[in-house]
């Protein structure tokens, strides 16, 4: 996202990431299956509901009392951490920060054939201490045509994990899990590692590469991508943590000598402020005002604007049933700024995950004085499944010649899930 405007402060341009979840994931585990043997260096997997808090466990009867812990929380949201990916499928709908956005109807899609062999890599400060990690075995989502998109893609089956350079794993630690490929709901992968000595230095990390060693086909035999909807780390954080919650930067085929942990907390993106459903269209804003203030109060005053920091459009009616309406709202963050989409239910209302029209990152991009930016909603459908909302972003640059950039977005929002969030596709035209 870039924004450079109003003459009371200086001029500033900047880019930020892709955009993701309000609080930090937290995670309840199901209950353990009976213990049963297994191979050398290798667990059983359990699955994992997504969203809630997760309690200390207490003492066996008759052991001494033990240290109560803060409850696991997702470490790459909670501070400082770092993920990549082997690869990327080649369109604009299916990105990697879909791999840990919070929104089980998104998904990592690896390029075509990077299936065995596929990896995510992640590192956390070398203070942390992971407990376990929480992975979807596929793409836990359907199409806009209502194609179920786990049975269709390639699910994991079987992982490796492998301890990057400078790492400590203590002996017995599991290193290889096969997960059930039949299971849609994200799974949970023991795994637990102690933090290290305090950090010397901002720099000092734990790091892993999760390898793939087996997937299952699905049902379309000539989809060969592999699909990943969520992939969390659990655990304590370290003496750094973020001040608001927010996901990490994904990158793509990093190296691992090439892996850094960000020493400067980043700007919070509108992700990082969104709840789910609230009673009325109005409280949305005052939802989203209230999350953000801690956060603006963090920065330098000569950057903030004045209330309000969301306002919104008027609605429009979607057609089909139940009956809705969607709005685009235009939001203010610490150094940055977003447009983003509204959803207004008869149970109420909320500001959608991942429907950002006003970014650097999806063609349009907030007006300043080198570009003017129009955005309007063309049409939207609901059903009691999703919402299909069609926006046209206009940009026209006044930097340099003149060019003008359309943008068709197309945002699918599967109304089933928590919290409420789009997959996206566009169609880009450039005119001189």
């Amino acid at each position: 996202m870039r924004f450079c405007r109003t003459p009371r402060r200086p001029r500033l341009c900047r880019r930020t990431r892709r955009l993701a979840p309000f609080a930090l994931l937290l995670f309840t585990a199901c209950t353990r299956s009976s213990a049963t043997a297994s191979p050398p260096l290798a667990a059983s997997v359990s699955s994992v509901a997504v969203g809630s808090a997760s309690a200390p466990a207490g003492s066996p009867s008759g052991s001494a009392p033990s240290v109560a812990l803060a409850p696991p929380v997702n470490l790459l949201w909670g501070g400082p951490s770092a993920v990549s990916v082997s690869s990327t499928v080649a369109n604009t709908s299916d990105r990697p920060s879909q791999l840990v956005d919070g929104v089980t109807a998104t998904a990592w899609n690896g390029a075509t054939g990077d299936l065995v062999g596929a990896s995510i890599t992640f590192a956390v400060p070398a203070d942390a201490a992971i407990t376990e990690l929480v992975i979807t075995a596929g793409f836990d989502g359907t199409s806009s045509a209502g194609k179920d998109l786990f049975t269709s893609n390639y699910r994991l089956r079987k992982l490796r994990i492998d301890p990057l350079p400078g790492t400590k794993v203590p002996p017995g630690t599991p290193r290889e899990w096969t997960l059930d490929p039949a299971v849609r709901t994200p799974q949970r992968l023991p795994f637990a590692i102690p933090a290290q000595a305090p950090a010397a230095a901002p720099a000092a990390m734990t790091g892993f590469t999760l390898v793939v060693l087996e997937a299952d086909p699905g049902s379309e035999r000539g989809w060969k991508e592999l699909a990943v909807s969520e992939f969390a780390v659990l655990g304590q954080l370290g003496a750094r943590r973020w001040s608001v919650p927010q996901p990490p930067e994904v990158a793509v085929a990093r190296a691992p000598r090439e892996v850094r942990l960000p020493t400067d907390e980043p700007s919070p993106p509108f992700d990082a402020f969104v709840g789910t459903l609230t009673p009325r269209p109005e409280s949305a804003c005052a939802v989203f005002e209230a999350a953000v203030a801690p956060a603006f109060a963090k920065t330098d005053p000569n950057y903030i604007f004045p209330k309000p920091w969301c306002k919104a459009g008027a609605p429009q009616k979607a057609t089909g049933t139940p009956a809705a309406s969607v709005s685009l709202v235009e939001l203010e963050l610490p150094l940055a700024s977003a447009q983003v989409l509204r959803l207004d239910l008869p149970t109420g209302s909320a500001l959608l995950r991942g429907s950002d029209a006003c970014t650097y990152y999806h063609g349009g991009g907030c007006s300043d004085d080198m570009r003017t930016v129009t955005t309007r909603i063309t049409g939207a459908t609901i059903t009691a499944s999703a919402l299909t909302v069609h926006v046209a972003v206009k940009n026209v640059s006044h930097d340099g010649p003149p060019l003008t950039t359309a943008t068709d977005l197309t945002l699918y929002c599967p109304l089933n899930t928590t919290p409420l969030g789009c997959r996206r596709s566009e169609v880009t035209k450039e005119a001189r």
